[in-house]
């Protein structure tokens, strides 16, 4: 999420819409009183969605309009989640095992019931968690759809979700439950290679530096700080110092490394400013570049035909040949396409580009792997998940694209949230509140 900051026209945007809103450190607030229909009185209809709202606060959140300020993160599921400026939770999609905090099959987002003050909401396959502004992390999935607060020995400053596992910096450390069986939530003192985690677990060995940063996948966790950036895992599909490591995480043989530049490393990568993952890719964003590395089986790293190749070092993410990017601002990796919110010459917007597989018109542009430009407004957030992509414009709109629906076991659910239609969209297209 492009917030308050250096970078971030995100709140002064939302300001030329609602004056309402305003910087309150690093994040963008909202006062609460009524300004161009934020805070004022709405109501919802018999199918849940709302009316009386505009299109800058479109959600009916408690009888007063709110806006969207996060989309959550989290490139192997199949639903996803948003955090509103009431810092309440609405979430759609996937629901097989009560990872929206319930057990319906909605077609317009839903809130999650009983979460408040939350700042940060993160998916994985069948599970989501979230932040809240003191610190606790509660989630809810996994055939749990009640969200349960999760035992941390302190305060969580942030959150990241893999796709069966989910760690947590606090202030005693980075703390980790789920599945530890590729090795990406260290070796806990006692717990043998491959563990279960049912409660967290300080992360062993102890980082080198303090972490302020993190994202896990399936087969690695990535972290930093201090300067630097480092991952553990099994390294299945590389850990981006160079090493390929095709075999099951040992405890003896932890395999950590930093991340190394280019096709032949020995350029360290430093500290990230962001770090995002999938099941078997990992990002980072180091100022204006950004670069992955894992598995390409989809040309979801290099954009290029699609060679199943483990790509070892931290390669720099590709750029559409027709609207090369000028710096980069964020990037979501999924199961078989990526996208990156970046800045081109020719626009002074905050734009799309999306490569990789285009099976499931996850792109939303071209057909694949080489990145295209995506038919947006201005962007401020993006979120790639399984087979589907969604971002948050600067009007307030969120719009998604690509695998309408999944049917399980008789069900359908609705990957889009535009009302119940199904079918794949090439295009954007707004999420019905």
């Amino acid at each position: 999420m492009i917030a308050c900051g250096a970078l971030a026209i995100a709140c002064n945007l939302l300001i030329g819409i609602d004056p309402y809103h305003a910087c309150n450190g690093a994040e963008c607030t909202d006062s609460g009183v009524d300004g161009a229909g934020d805070g004022g009185q709405c109501s919802t209809d018999d199918a849940g969605r709302s009316t009386g709202c505009p299109t800058s606060s479109p959600v009916c959140s408690h009888g007063a309009c709110a806006g969207i300020t996060t989309l959550a993160k989290g490139g192997a599921a199949f639903h996803s989640c948003v955090v509103l400026t009431d810092k309440t939770v609405r979430c759609w999609g996937m629901n097989s095992e009560g990872q929206l905090g319930n057990d319906s099959a909605p077609t317009v987002p839903i809130e999650v019931a009983g979460l408040t003050g939350v700042v940060d909401v993160r998916v994985g396959a069948s599970t989501s968690c979230a932040l809240t502004s003191s610190g606790e992390v509660w989630c809810w999935g996994d055939g749990v759809a009640t969200p349960t607060k999760i035992a941390l020995a302190s305060q969580a400053s942030a959150l990241s979700v893999g796709a069966t596992s989910a760690c947590a910096i606090t202030t005693k450390g980075v703390f980790c439950w789920g599945d530890g069986t590729p090795g990406q939530l260290g070796c806990p003192p006692g717990a043998d290679a491959g563990a279960m985690y049912s409660t967290p677990v300080a992360l062993a060995p102890a980082l080198p530096f303090v972490a302020d940063k993190l994202a896990v996948g399936l087969h690695m966790a990535c972290f930093s700080g201090g300067g630097s950036t480092t991952c553990l895992g099994d390294g299945l599909d590389g850990l981006g110092d160079g090493r390929y490591i095709p075999y099951f995480f040992e405890c003896q043989t932890s395999q950590t490394g930093v991340l190394q530049e280019g096709s032949d490393g020995g350029i360290p990568i430093g500290a990230s400013d962001e770090l995002s993952a999938s099941s078997d890719v990992t990002c980072t964003r180091a100022s204006t570049r950004a670069f992955c590395w894992g598995g390409d089986d989809n040309g979801l790293i290099l954009g290029d035909a699609p060679n199943n190749a483990k790509i070892v070092y931290a390669t720099e993410i590709p750029s559409s040949a027709k609207e090369p990017a000028t710096s980069v601002l964020e990037v979501s990796p999924a199961a078989t396409h990526a996208c990156a919110i970046i800045t081109v010459q020719a626009s002074t917007k905050h734009v799309v580009q999306c490569w990789g597989k285009a099976d499931d018109d996850q792109l939303g542009a071209g057909s694949g792997p080489s990145p295209e430009i995506v038919p947006l407004a201005s962007v401020l957030d993006i979120a790639a998940h399984n087979g589907f992509t969604c971002a948050l414009q600067n009007d307030g709109q969120v719009m998604c694209w690509g695998r309408g629906g999944l049917t399980y076991k008789g069900t359908q659910y609705d990957l889009l949230a535009n009302g119940g239609d199904a079918s794949n969209q090439a295009t954007p297209t707004p999420v019905i509140w």
